[in-house]
């Protein structure tokens, strides 16, 4: 069943990988495309034939409706191949300018009786099926996958009854496109128990699984199930082949953090999950505030809800620099929909676990809300903000302008990769330094609600410069344009951040320690 708006879920496993940099923007596209191609054909395959004079008005339907019965009473009286066969004419005349007044009920009514009276001929029965799959979509767009759920089943009965072939394969097919559908749409609310019963509803079938085994490999991942990620990625690889690097990316990411976190040990509180060393020294209460506030700052300012558990995972420094593959002065990331912090990092006053974690929080809202499709600029922008809610320092002004001048910034579109990998701090700084002044003035530009905006256009699959021109009219080159200007303009409010939380910075980025030098 097409939906626009959820088909890159195809990538569902990517926000983990897209992250590290393993898929570029032209590649998601063409798969996205391709699959949008695949799921038009299937439809227009189960498409009957209909009649180009459509009658539209009350009258005309009436006489239709009158011949319709003529039709019957005279296979009544009559059962031949004759009367038979203009039933079916009859009900088709009639039902086809219903389907397109959208009148479904009188539309089926009409269908199941002739049906019952003549037999399941072969465009009767196509007919009936495309007037349950039509509801059902609706009933999809309003979010009702129950209502929906029960056309198709009626879809489907009919399709078997029918003993059409074709029309078994596509209805078939539509069935299972609708449960995989309902799963995204659950995996994305976080409801990982229905979302694996309707993904597995969906590899039932046995048509394309694939990406159901990735879909459901990446909710067991993020269940922390790893026997069973495993082994739906195992199935994914042998339709896939093992040169996806998508899957093996998430193969890669299942086994290290599953050695790594062997001994850890869980505690799962209402809206946090923290996995850790049992010898760790972590004041748990500390970090169940922090991030309570960071979660009610983005939801305040920003109107991002938090769309599940947060799920903490705290390594030794040596761990966490192999694991994430980040430089020393990185503490703090979001990898796989999973925050990954330091230990020496999760220690601390609380007001500098404030501003780290609502920089971490940041950074994994972004990440779990794109899936992954939120370049980093972006998503630093956003952590830096929340982790300074009355604007982050600009320490960096002068040096962005210095080096801005002699053309040696980055576009903003090449500040799509993981920032914790760059090991030269100037370089690093400079980076955070840009994203968080481009994320402030696209914020003073546009409002704070254009990032819910953009978040949500991302989410269904848009990359960032087609959301970024969706929303604000701005493509790369002119918001880079704009920007660059506000150098010369001041920022609407300047932030004024004290000694203190300036060095709290530089425990989560190289900006606070660069900027006190």
């Amino acid at each position: 069943m097409p939906h626009t708006s959820k088909i890159f879920f195809l990538m569902v496993f990517l926000g983990s990988s897209l992250a590290s940099g393993q898929v570029d923007l032209e590649t998601q596209r063409k798969l996205i495309e391709d699959f949008k191609k695949e799921q038009e054909l299937k439809k227009a395959e189960q498409k009957p034939d209909q009649v180009s004079d459509s009658p539209t008005q009350q009258g005309d339907l009436d006489i239709l409706r009158q011949e319709l019965a003529d039709t019957r009473n005279a296979y009544g009286m009559k059962k031949s191949n004759e009367t038979r066969a203009a039933v079916g004419q009859a009900t088709i005349n009639y039902v086809v300018p219903l389907i397109h007044l959208r009148d479904f009920d009188r539309a089926t009514e009409a269908l199941v009786t002739s049906i019952r009276m003549v037999g399941g001929q072969e465009n009767l029965s196509k007919l009936l099926v495309d007037v349950y799959t039509q509801q059902s979509e609706i009933a999809v767009g309003r979010g009702d996958y129950y209502t929906a759920n029960r056309l198709l089943h009626e879809a489907w009965t009919e399709a078997k009854a029918s003993r059409v072939q074709d029309l078994v394969n596509a209805t078939g097919h539509n069935y299972r496109d609708f449960y995989w559908l309902w799963a995204q749409d659950l995996f994305g609310q976080a409801d990982w128990v229905d979302a694996t019963s309707k993904a597995s509803e969906a590899l039932a079938w046995r048509i394309d699984t694939g990406p159901i085994d990735s879909l459901l490999a990446q909710i067991f991942y993020v269940r922390d199930q790893y026997n069973l990620a495993e082994e739906h990625l195992r199935s994914a690889m042998r339709e896939f082949g093992r040169s996806d690097a998508n899957l093996v990316y998430l193969s890669d990411l299942v086994k290290r953090e599953r050695y790594l976190e062997r001994s850890f040990r869980t505690v799962d509180s209402k809206n946090f999950i923290l996995r850790s060393n049992p010898n760790f020294s972590i004041d748990e209460k500390n970090l169940q505030t922090a991030f309570a506030k960071a979660r009610d700052e983005a939801e305040r300012v920003f109107q991002l809800t938090t769309p599940r558990k947060v799920r903490v995972s705290v390594y030794q420094r040596s761990d966490y620099a192999r694991f994430c593959e980040s430089a020393d002065w990185n503490q703090v990331t979001s990898i796989g929909g999973k925050i990954r912090l330091r230990n020496d990092a999760a220690r601390g006053r609380l007001s500098d676990l404030e501003v780290m974690l609502n920089y971490a929080y940041g950074l994994w809202l972004i990440d779990v809300e794109t899936r992954g499709l939120a370049p980093s600029w972006f998503a630093e922008g956003f952590a830096h903000q929340l982790a300074f809610p009355e604007g982050p320092p600009n320490g960096g002004r002068n040096d962005l302008k210095k080096d801005l001048t002699a053309g040696k910034l980055p576009a903003f579109h090449q500040l799509a990769g993981p920032f914790r990998a760059i090991l030269d701090i100037r370089e690093a700084a400079m980076a955070m330094a840009q994203s968080q002044s481009g994320f402030r003035f696209l914020v003073e530009k546009e409002g704070f609600g254009v990032v819910a905006r953009l978040v949500e256009l991302m989410k269904t699959g848009q990359p960032m410069d087609v959301a970024l021109s969706s929303c604000t009219g701005f493509d790369y080159n002119s918001f880079s344009e704009e920007w660059s200007l506000s150098f010369d303009q001041g920022f609407l409010t300047e932030a004024f951040v004290d000694a203190p939380r300036l060095r709290s910075l530089g425990r989560i980025s190289p900006l606070g320690s660069y900027w006190e030098r």
